[in-house]
């Protein structure tokens, strides 16, 4: 797996809120990492910022706070130096901070999100070949029912309107019984 360099924008909302935008998303939207990758914050204010960890939860469970990035101080302008190298031993957590001073807006990090499911399922074929597994039962042959429901017309031809009965095949009988003419 190729290490990225993530890179997350602070920038100044008023005098006590900054917001923090992650690159490629919106302000305030979580930023996905993968173990291995490296974060860059860029300080786009006028005021000296300083990280702190807020809390790291690792499927839902509270995990003991540790220093992670506490000692970035971020100058004017600037970006951070060192970097944070996101390592092994945060794989799967969600680590919350925000700035020492102003702390009105948190930002989140999620380490090694989970891969999106595949939808169940899929597209059913329109007629014949293989169904998706748990794609329901397939549809009965012998041509669509009439309009307002009722039984399925039987082979040998459709009824005429009004019901009554269908037409015999090969024509009629003569009077007077005997074979039908062919």
């Amino acid at each position: 797996m190729a290490i990225a360099l993530r890179l997350i924008r602070i920038k100044q909302v008023n005098t006590n809120t900054v917001t923090f935008q992650p690159d490629g998303g919106t302000d305030g939207q979580p930023l996905g990492v993968n173990t291995g990758d490296n974060i860059n914050w860029n300080n786009m204010t006028n005021s000296p910022l300083q990280l702190q960890v807020l809390s790291i939860t690792k499927a839902g469970v509270p995990q003991p706070l540790t220093q992670l990035f506490q000692g970035i101080s971020l100058l004017p302008g600037s970006g951070s130096n060192p970097t944070f190298n996101v390592d092994k031993s945060i794989s799967g957590t969600v680590i919350t901070y925000c700035c020492i001073k102003p702390t009105q807006q948190q930002h989140q990090i999620v380490v090694d999100p989970p891969a999106p499911r595949p939808k169940s399922g899929g597209a059913r074929p329109k007629s014949g070949g293989a169904r998706p597994k748990g794609g329901g039962p397939r549809p009965k042959s012998g041509g669509a029912r009439p309009k307002g429901g009722g039984p399925r017309p039987k082979s040998g031809g459709a009824r005429p309107k009004g019901g009554g009965p269908r037409p015999k095949v090969g024509g009629p009988r003569p009077k007077g019984g005997g074979p039908r003419p062919k």
